[in-house]
């Protein structure tokens, strides 16, 4: 039938934000729908006062919609009571309008109950499970009824049925459905009846619910028992765990923390800090067993118990909200005593964390060791992450009520907070040497020097406890304080020596370099003049030409400007019978004449 899944996809839109009257007219339509769909035309609205025809165990069984019929009209009539409810505010709480929202509620019972009727009939072929479900659903709208009318004990009765019958399904089927059902109303009815009846506050919500489960209906026993036999066992009852097995969570009675000591009387939260213990136990023997083991395998095993004090943490914070919104004051011993252990539990979480992250940066290390180059600069990044990580979760640990007042654990936390940043100015420091950068080494390797010897400082100062999971012994401090010395010393000798040899290979340069100003006359000096180098004195024995020798074999065919020579034309002699014929014109040519300027004659 699906009756459980129906009605949390129906919820699921409308209510997410609040809008009940939105969920009543959703329902109206669904009913509308279904009704023409299974009785035709005769159930158009115009024949809105006729009769309606009766669902049988028959019906049922031919078509399931027959019973999402009965669902719809029971979660219409319940959203019309959680409407009025809602819109109305402190009326609601008297007069009329609060026996119109029992009515609602009332009619919403009427067609759960008929619905629960039909499947119990055997010819409607329901499931076990169907009728369990329908049973749960019956039972959770009485419950409704019965906290309107403020009868606690019916009340915690009837929601008490409904929610050890959803555990059941929810142990048989797999799913998250039957869980939803449970946290939308049913275990903050339960949680305010039990609170109304004035029963003990160190009893849980399913020790309430065991104990008001109506075992006297045999037929319900044994149904609910089929699906999950321990559902009813008490935890008393169940049987020892075997030896070698993990350990179980205990209730814890009370807790000691920076010597005061506060009960747990809630017993959720008292569950929830056994499970830390059993987990915090369960880690330890792992540990211990698995010391060869690399820091990353061993880091990973941390997340248990890291899950776990977020969840108590989260449970303490839920409990103080709801004390605070029943009216209890601040300054309420109850109040008092469950922010001592939110305290108590944050600090844990944190110290934990920070043990985590210890852990994975000494694997990063290990790793480190065996990787050169880019290797093992990505290993010095993510070692630094690390530390980095660990020095916020000290100032969140600062920032916990009620360490400010402290000054002894606000020096412990200085401490912690001086030696991890030397840890970090370590890594980096030998990030810079794996590069070859000495100097930025030297100052990194002198800071963590300094922070270190300030941590040693303010360890006289404080108490060693036991019990705290991330607590620094002197003696690591002190190899820190010595290793840190070391590479002071070495790296600043190292810084020396490097500061001599450029000191000594620039000076050669320039000693090299470097010529008299009578021989570098044709050169600038943008430097300056060196006064004390204007000439090489005393004067060095250099080979010098006595005279220049010129090998020029086109010395006699060249004519250089400047150079030219006149020539007597060579003429030859006519022979003797010959007579010379000159040329008149020639003749003239060859003569020269006197001319002026501008080749003018005069």
């Amino acid at each position: 039938m699906d009756i459980t899944t129906t009605v949390l996809k129906l919820r699921s839109d409308p209510l997410l934000l609040g809008d009940y009257n939105a969920y009543r007219a959703l329902c109206s339509r669904r009913i509308s729908k279904l009704r023409r769909n299974l009785y035709g035309k005769s159930a158009s609205r115009s024949r809105k006062y006729v009769t309606k025809a009766a669902i049988t165990p028959q019906n049922i069984a031919e078509n399931t919609k027959y019973a999402h019929l009965l669902v719809y009209s029971t979660e219409r009539a319940w959203a019309f009571a959680m409407y009025m409810k809602s819109d109305s505010g402190a009326s609601a709480l008297s007069g009329p309008t609060r026996s119109h929202i029992i009515t609602r509620f009332n009619k919403a019972y009427k067609y759960a109950s008929q619905l629960l009727a039909l499947l119990q009939d055997p010819e409607s072929n329901a499931s076990q499970n169907d009728i369990l479900e329908a049973k749960a659903y019956a039972d959770s709208i009485a419950g409704a009824i019965a906290f309107e009318k403020r009868h606690w004990e019916k009340a915690l009765a009837y929601l008490s049925t409904a929610r050890i019958i959803y555990l059941a399904l929810s142990a048989a089927v797999r799913g998250d459905t039957f869980k939803e059902i449970l946290n939308s109303n049913i275990d903050a009815g339960v949680r305010y009846s039990s609170y109304q009846l004035r029963l003990p506050r160190n009893q849980d919500i399913d020790t309430i619910s065991r104990q008001h489960f109506p075992k006297d209906d045999e037929k319900l026993l044994s149904a609910v028992t089929a699906l999950d036999v321990d559902i009813l066992k008490e935890p008393e009852e169940e049987e020892h765990v075997a030896a070698g097995s993990s350990a179980k969570p205990t209730a814890v009675k009370s807790i000691t923390w920076r010597t005061r000591t506060a009960p747990v009387e809630d017993a959720d939260v008292a569950l929830a800090l056994g499970s830390v213990v059993a987990a915090e136990k369960n880690l330890e023997s792992y540990l211990d067993e698995h010391k060869a083991d690399s820091g990353k395998s061993r880091a990973d095993q941390f997340d248990e118990i890291l899950a776990a004090w977020q969840e108590s943490a989260d449970v303490i914070k839920k409990t103080i909200d709801d004390a605070l919104n029943d009216g209890a004051s601040a300054g309420d011993e109850r109040i008092q005593a469950l922010q001592i252990i939110y305290t108590y539990v944050n600090y844990n979480l944190i110290s934990w964390r920070i043990r985590r992250n210890s852990v994975m940066a000494t694997g990063v290390w290990d790793d480190k060791k065996e990787k050169d180059g880019p290797g093992a600069v990505a290993g010095f990044k993510e070692e630094v992450a690390l530390w980095d990580a660990i020095l916020q979760d000290l100032e969140q640990a600062t920032e916990l009520p009620g360490v400010a007042a402290d000054e002894e654990f606000g020096n412990e936390l200085e401490m912690k907070r001086h030696y991890y940043l030397a840890l970090k100015c370590s890594a980096i420091a030998a990030s810079h040497a794996n590069i070859g950068n000495r100097l930025n080494a030297l100052a990194l390797y002198h800071r963590a020097s300094e922070s270190i010897n300030t941590a040693i400082s303010l360890s006289p100062q404080i108490k060693s406890t036991s019990s705290d999971p991330f607590s620094i012994p002197s003696e690591k401090v002190n190899i820190l304080a010595t290793e840190l010395k070391a590479n002071v010393q070495r790296y600043h000798a190292l810084a020396e020596m490097d500061r001599l040899t450029q000191q000594s290979a620039t000076l050669a340069q320039k000693l090299a370099v470097k010529k008299p100003l009578i021989e570098s006359l044709g050169v600038y000096p943008e430097a300056g003049v060196d006064f004390t180098n204007l000439i090489e004195f005393p004067p060095k024995v250099k080979p010098v030409p006595v005279k220049p020798i010129f090998f020029d074999i086109a010395w006699n065919y060249i004519e250089y400007p400047g150079l030219e020579k006149e020539v007597a034309p060579v003429v030859n002699e006519p022979a003797a019978t010959t007579p010379m014929e000159v040329d008149d014109a020639k003749k003239d040519e060859a003569a020269p004449q006197n001319r002026g300027w501008f080749r003018w004659g005069r």
